[in-house]
């Protein structure tokens, strides 16, 4: 134990840090290949279609956002001893592996293998700050 925290949620938070950077960065790009197809459309005089599409890059784009919201979480449950914070992120963590299965390129292979195990560690993780809580 790092001083009453538990070594699975330190484990599990970095991980999903790296992998919810990678997933970030791959979204990220994939929104702005998206914006510029919209760019093109309304050069082109694609009208509603050009909005649609850049309607769809922002969305993708906040998609690519989504696991900062876990990942931030993660971490303020692991310096505040906050149990139930760590069951949250690793939930996020979960919900990231999902998105990450959806990826038709494998781009997000790595993405998909380091969210799973965080999730999974950090269940294994909340338990543990579970019982050092309830013994303190």
């Amino acid at each position: 134990m790092l001083n009453n925290r538990s070594i699975y949620s330190l484990i599990a938070h970095t991980l999903a840090t790296i992998g919810g950077a990678w997933f970030a960065v791959v979204y990220s790009t994939k929104s702005a290949g998206i914006f510029a197809s919209g760019n093109d459309a309304a050069e082109a005089g694609g009208g509603i279609f050009s909005i649609l599409l850049w309607v769809i890059a922002l969305i993708v784009f906040v998609v690519a956002l989504a696991p900062f919201i876990g990942l931030i979480l993660g971490w303020i449950s692991f310096f505040m001893r906050q149990p139930v914070l760590t069951l949250i992120a690793s939930i996020t963590y979960l919900l990231l592996a999902v998105f990450s299965i959806g990826d038709s390129l494998g781009e997000l292979s790595g993405a998909l293998v380091m969210s799973l195990i965080s999730g999974i560690l950090g269940i294994k993780g909340f338990a543990d700050e579970r019982k050092i809580k309830s013994r303190s």
